[in-house]
C-alpha cells in the first residue's frame, strides 16, 4: 500500500509527515512553494499545480490498494481536487 496526499496548507504537510514517521511510503503532491515543508523527511513531493491534479505523472501509480488524503484548507478547492482527481484514482480509497 502507498499513501498520496494532495493539497496545501500546514494540515496537508503535518499529515504527510506524520504518516511517513509511521513507516508508509508517502507521495505528497503539492504547490512547489511546499518543498522546504518536506526537506530532511521521508516524504516525496511531487510539484504539481493543483488545479491540474494529474495522477498519471505520479510514481509509483496509483492502484486500488492505495489510499489518497485531500487536505486542502478551503472546501472548495477539496471539491475542485476531487472532481480531477476521483476520475483517476483506479480504485484507490479516497479520503477528505
Amino acid at each position: 500500500m502507498n499513501v498520496l496526499t494532495i493539497g496545501e496548507g500546514e494540515r496537508f504537510v503535518n499529515l504527510s509527515r506524520e504518516i511517513a514517521r509511521k513507516g508508509e511510503a508517502v507521495t505528497a503532491i503539492g504547490r512547489p512553494a511546499t518543498v522546504d515543508d518536506f526537506r530532511r523527511t521521508k516524504v516525496k513531493l511531487v510539484a504539481h499545480d493543483l488545479a491540474k491534479c494529474d495522477l498519471e505523472k505520479v510514481e509509483p501509480p496509483i492502484r486500488n490498494t492505495d489510499v489518497v488524503f485531500v487536505v486542502h484548507e478551503q472546501e472548495d478547492a477539496i471539491r475542485a481536487i476531487l472532481d480531477r482527481l476521483l476520475p483517476q484514482v483506479n480504485g484507490a480509497a479516497v479520503y477528505t
